[in-house]
Protein backbone atom coordinates (compact mmCIF):
# COMPACT_ATOMS: atom_id res chain seq x y z
CA UNK A 1 0.00 0.00 0.00
CA UNK A 2 1.34 3.26 -0.93
CA UNK A 3 1.65 6.19 2.01
CA UNK A 4 0.43 9.20 0.69
CA UNK A 5 1.87 12.39 2.25
CA UNK A 6 -0.28 15.46 2.05
CA UNK A 7 2.48 18.65 1.67
CA UNK A 8 -0.31 21.34 2.23
CA UNK A 9 -4.55 21.80 2.45
CA UNK A 10 -5.08 20.28 -0.89
CA UNK A 11 -2.12 18.34 -2.23
CA UNK A 12 -1.72 14.88 -2.43
CA UNK A 13 1.52 13.45 -3.09
CA UNK A 14 2.06 9.79 -3.05
CA UNK A 15 5.81 8.54 -2.25
CA UNK A 16 8.27 8.67 -3.95
CA UNK A 17 6.53 11.60 -6.14
CA UNK A 18 7.98 15.19 -5.42
CA UNK A 19 6.58 18.67 -6.32
CA UNK A 20 8.28 20.54 -8.36
CA UNK A 21 7.82 24.07 -9.68
CA UNK A 22 7.42 24.82 -13.06
CA UNK A 23 6.94 28.81 -12.79
CA UNK A 24 10.12 30.87 -13.28
CA UNK A 25 8.50 33.48 -10.32
CA UNK A 26 8.52 30.46 -7.93
CA UNK A 27 11.95 29.23 -9.25
CA UNK A 28 13.35 32.49 -8.24
CA UNK A 29 12.13 32.87 -4.56
CA UNK A 30 12.28 29.62 -3.63
CA UNK A 31 14.67 25.79 -4.99
CA UNK A 32 11.44 23.38 -4.23
CA UNK A 33 7.89 25.27 -3.72
CA UNK A 34 4.84 23.26 -1.26
CA UNK A 35 2.45 24.84 0.81
CA UNK A 36 2.34 24.50 4.38
CA UNK A 37 -1.19 24.11 6.62
CA UNK A 38 -1.94 27.06 8.42
CA UNK A 39 -3.04 24.54 11.33
CA UNK A 40 -0.05 24.58 14.02
CA UNK A 41 0.97 21.06 15.39
CA UNK A 42 0.75 20.01 18.77
CA UNK A 43 0.03 23.49 19.88
CA UNK A 44 -0.46 24.09 23.17
CA UNK A 45 -3.80 26.11 24.94
CA UNK A 46 -0.92 28.96 25.38
CA UNK A 47 2.02 30.07 23.86
CA UNK A 48 3.18 33.43 25.48
CA UNK A 49 6.87 33.03 25.61
CA UNK A 50 8.61 34.73 22.45
CA UNK A 51 10.32 31.64 21.46
CA UNK A 52 7.43 29.42 21.53
CA UNK A 53 5.48 31.51 19.56
CA UNK A 54 6.69 31.01 16.95
CA UNK A 55 5.17 27.56 15.94
CA UNK A 56 1.74 29.39 15.56
CA UNK A 57 1.02 28.56 12.18
CA UNK A 58 0.60 30.90 9.02
CA UNK A 59 0.22 30.26 5.52
CA UNK A 60 3.84 29.82 3.88
CA UNK A 61 4.00 28.56 0.44
CA UNK A 62 6.05 30.88 -1.66
CA UNK A 63 8.31 31.95 1.18
CA UNK A 64 11.37 29.65 1.61
CA UNK A 65 13.56 32.43 3.39
CA UNK A 66 13.80 30.74 6.98
CA UNK A 67 14.80 34.13 8.26
CA UNK A 68 12.23 35.73 6.78
CA UNK A 69 9.48 33.69 7.71
CA UNK A 70 10.56 33.02 11.19
CA UNK A 71 10.80 37.00 11.93
CA UNK A 72 7.07 38.03 10.76
CA UNK A 73 5.71 35.41 13.27
CA UNK A 74 7.64 36.30 16.23
CA UNK A 75 7.04 39.73 15.12
CA UNK A 76 3.26 39.00 15.45
CA UNK A 77 3.50 37.26 18.71
CA UNK A 78 5.65 38.84 20.70
CA UNK A 79 4.18 42.39 22.04
CA UNK A 80 6.76 45.39 21.23
CA UNK A 81 6.70 46.39 24.33
CA UNK A 82 8.96 43.85 26.33
CA UNK A 83 11.89 44.95 24.97
CA UNK A 84 13.22 48.24 23.12
CA UNK A 85 14.92 47.67 19.72
CA UNK A 86 18.82 48.32 19.32
CA UNK A 87 19.86 49.87 15.92
CA UNK A 88 20.99 47.52 13.34
CA UNK A 89 23.82 49.36 12.22
CA UNK A 90 25.29 49.04 15.91
CA UNK A 91 26.18 45.26 15.18
CA UNK A 92 26.83 45.54 11.66
CA UNK A 93 30.54 44.73 11.14
CA UNK A 94 31.45 43.25 14.69
CA UNK A 95 32.65 40.14 16.10
CA UNK A 96 30.94 38.03 18.08
CA UNK A 97 32.07 38.87 20.96
CA UNK A 98 31.20 42.40 20.38
CA UNK A 99 28.01 41.67 19.64
CA UNK A 100 27.52 39.73 22.64
CA UNK A 101 28.74 42.14 25.04
CA UNK A 102 26.91 45.30 22.84
CA UNK A 103 23.27 43.22 22.98
CA UNK A 104 23.33 42.08 26.74
CA UNK A 105 24.82 45.20 27.95
CA UNK A 106 21.71 47.16 26.43
CA UNK A 107 19.01 46.12 29.14
CA UNK A 108 15.82 43.83 28.29
CA UNK A 109 16.37 41.78 25.22
CA UNK A 110 14.27 41.98 21.83
CA UNK A 111 14.26 38.17 20.95
CA UNK A 112 12.53 39.34 17.57
CA UNK A 113 15.32 41.56 16.51
CA UNK A 114 17.08 39.36 13.79
CA UNK A 115 20.82 40.47 14.38
CA UNK A 116 23.37 40.42 11.40
CA UNK A 117 26.00 37.95 11.13
CA UNK A 118 29.24 38.67 13.08
CA UNK A 119 32.47 38.85 10.93
CA UNK A 120 34.53 36.02 11.66
CA UNK A 121 38.14 37.41 11.01
CA UNK A 122 36.94 40.23 13.70
CA UNK A 123 36.16 37.04 15.31
CA UNK A 124 39.46 35.28 14.76
CA UNK A 125 41.32 38.36 16.43
CA UNK A 126 39.19 38.42 19.33
CA UNK A 127 41.43 38.02 22.57
CA UNK A 128 41.20 34.06 23.80
CA UNK A 129 39.29 32.51 20.64
CA UNK A 130 40.01 29.26 19.52
CA UNK A 131 39.68 27.57 16.41
CA UNK A 132 36.34 25.16 16.64
CA UNK A 133 37.34 21.39 15.95
CA UNK A 134 36.96 20.70 12.40
CA UNK A 135 35.44 24.15 11.52
CA UNK A 136 36.26 27.74 10.20
CA UNK A 137 34.71 29.01 13.30
CA UNK A 138 36.51 30.98 16.48
CA UNK A 139 34.83 30.57 19.57
CA UNK A 140 35.26 32.52 22.80
CA UNK A 141 33.84 31.28 25.98
CA UNK A 142 31.36 33.91 27.59
CA UNK A 143 30.27 31.99 30.60
CA UNK A 144 32.07 29.53 32.64
CA UNK A 145 30.72 26.43 32.28
CA UNK A 146 31.88 25.61 35.63
CA UNK A 147 32.13 28.56 38.08
CA UNK A 148 28.79 30.09 37.03
CA UNK A 149 25.40 30.19 38.98
CA UNK A 150 24.17 26.87 38.98
CA UNK A 151 19.83 26.66 39.59
CA UNK A 152 18.12 23.24 40.47
CA UNK A 153 17.22 22.83 36.02
CA UNK A 154 20.85 22.83 35.52
CA UNK A 155 21.77 20.21 38.76
CA UNK A 156 18.73 17.98 37.40
CA UNK A 157 20.39 17.79 33.91
CA UNK A 158 23.76 17.36 34.61
CA UNK A 159 22.44 14.48 37.06
CA UNK A 160 20.68 12.68 34.58
CA UNK A 161 22.84 13.12 32.07
CA UNK A 162 25.77 11.96 33.85
CA UNK A 163 24.33 9.34 35.46
CA UNK A 164 23.22 7.94 31.93
CA UNK A 165 26.65 7.77 30.49
CA UNK A 166 28.32 6.16 33.87
CA UNK A 167 25.21 3.31 33.19
CA UNK A 168 27.04 3.22 29.92
CA UNK A 169 30.37 2.37 31.24
CA UNK A 170 28.83 -1.05 32.23
CA UNK A 171 27.87 -1.96 28.61
CA UNK A 172 31.15 -4.17 28.16
CA UNK A 173 30.39 -6.29 30.42
CA UNK A 174 26.83 -6.88 30.16
CA UNK A 175 27.75 -7.02 25.90
CA UNK A 176 25.03 -9.16 24.39
CA UNK A 177 23.96 -9.71 20.27
CA UNK A 178 20.24 -9.54 21.27
CA UNK A 179 21.00 -6.26 23.40
CA UNK A 180 23.06 -4.96 19.92
CA UNK A 181 19.78 -5.76 18.30
CA UNK A 182 17.87 -3.72 20.54
CA UNK A 183 19.38 -1.01 20.90
CA UNK A 184 19.99 -0.40 16.65
CA UNK A 185 15.54 -0.71 16.91
CA UNK A 186 15.37 2.06 19.75
CA UNK A 187 17.75 4.09 18.16
CA UNK A 188 16.09 3.67 14.62
CA UNK A 189 12.66 4.33 16.67
CA UNK A 190 13.27 6.86 18.59
CA UNK A 191 16.20 9.25 16.73
CA UNK A 192 15.32 8.47 12.80
CA UNK A 193 11.60 8.58 13.53
CA UNK A 194 11.29 10.01 16.68
CA UNK A 195 13.39 12.88 16.68
CA UNK A 196 14.95 13.39 12.78
CA UNK A 197 11.74 12.99 11.13
CA UNK A 198 8.85 14.26 13.76
CA UNK A 199 10.39 16.71 15.95
CA UNK A 200 12.76 17.79 13.14
CA UNK A 201 11.24 17.60 9.93
CA UNK A 202 7.38 17.47 10.44
CA UNK A 203 7.04 19.70 13.72
CA UNK A 204 9.62 22.13 13.52
CA UNK A 205 10.17 22.52 9.88
CA UNK A 206 7.19 21.56 8.39
CA UNK A 207 8.24 19.64 5.94
CA UNK A 208 5.27 17.33 5.54
CA UNK A 209 2.00 16.22 7.35
CA UNK A 210 0.51 13.37 8.58
CA UNK A 211 -3.22 12.28 9.69
CA UNK A 212 -2.68 13.23 13.14
CA UNK A 213 -2.63 9.54 14.76
CA UNK A 214 0.51 9.36 12.84
CA UNK A 215 2.15 12.89 13.94
CA UNK A 216 1.11 12.24 17.25
CA UNK A 217 2.66 8.73 17.26
CA UNK A 218 5.80 9.87 15.38
CA UNK A 219 6.39 12.81 18.18
CA UNK A 220 5.86 10.24 21.01
CA UNK A 221 8.67 8.24 19.63
CA UNK A 222 10.52 11.48 19.87
CA UNK A 223 9.74 11.98 23.42
CA UNK A 224 11.36 8.63 24.16
CA UNK A 225 14.42 9.70 22.91
CA UNK A 226 14.74 12.58 26.14
CA UNK A 227 15.51 15.58 24.10
CA UNK A 228 12.26 17.22 25.74
CA UNK A 229 8.74 17.86 25.00
CA UNK A 230 7.82 18.14 20.90
CA UNK A 231 6.97 21.92 21.59
CA UNK A 232 9.99 22.95 23.18
CA UNK A 233 12.32 21.06 20.74
CA UNK A 234 10.55 22.57 17.65
CA UNK A 235 10.06 26.29 18.99
CA UNK A 236 13.90 26.26 20.07
CA UNK A 237 14.96 24.85 16.21
CA UNK A 238 13.20 27.36 15.23
CA UNK A 239 14.68 29.87 17.27
CA UNK A 240 17.79 28.42 16.71
CA UNK A 241 17.11 29.28 12.35
CA UNK A 242 16.05 33.06 13.09
CA UNK A 243 19.30 33.82 14.75
CA UNK A 244 21.85 31.32 13.68
CA UNK A 245 25.10 32.20 14.72
CA UNK A 246 24.55 35.69 16.47
CA UNK A 247 24.51 36.11 20.37
CA UNK A 248 20.74 35.10 20.45
CA UNK A 249 21.60 31.89 18.84
CA UNK A 250 20.59 29.23 22.22
CA UNK A 251 23.54 27.19 21.32
CA UNK A 252 26.25 29.35 19.14
CA UNK A 253 29.62 27.39 17.34
CA UNK A 254 31.24 31.25 18.62
CA UNK A 255 31.48 30.05 21.99
CA UNK A 256 33.10 27.00 21.13
CA UNK A 257 32.89 23.68 21.16
CA UNK A 258 31.78 22.52 24.25
CA UNK A 259 28.96 25.36 24.16
CA UNK A 260 27.32 24.59 20.67
CA UNK A 261 27.31 20.43 21.46
CA UNK A 262 26.36 19.89 25.40
CA UNK A 263 27.27 23.20 27.63
CA UNK A 264 24.00 25.10 26.62
CA UNK A 265 21.75 22.36 27.91
CA UNK A 266 23.05 22.93 31.02
CA UNK A 267 22.86 26.67 31.08
CA UNK A 268 18.67 26.97 32.00
CA UNK A 269 19.88 30.82 32.37
CA UNK A 270 20.64 31.37 28.91
CA UNK A 271 17.99 29.27 27.60
CA UNK A 272 15.26 31.02 29.61
CA UNK A 273 16.90 34.40 28.67
CA UNK A 274 16.71 34.20 25.10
Amino acid sequence: MATTLRFGPAVGLTAPQVSRSSSTHQMNSCSTSSSVSAAPLLRGSSCNMSRRSVLAGRPLAEDCNWTTRAAAEVSEATPSSSSRPVPQNVFKGLSYSQQYDTLYSAGPLNTKQVLPKPDPLKQQLEPGAKKVFLSDVHGVTKRDPIKREWNVTDYTYAGFLGGMHLLALAAPFTFSWPMVFLFLGTYFVSGCLGITLSYHRQLAHKSFQTPKWLEYTLAYCGVLAVQGDPMEWASSHRYHHLHTDTPLDPHSPYEGFWWSHFGWLLDNTVRVRT
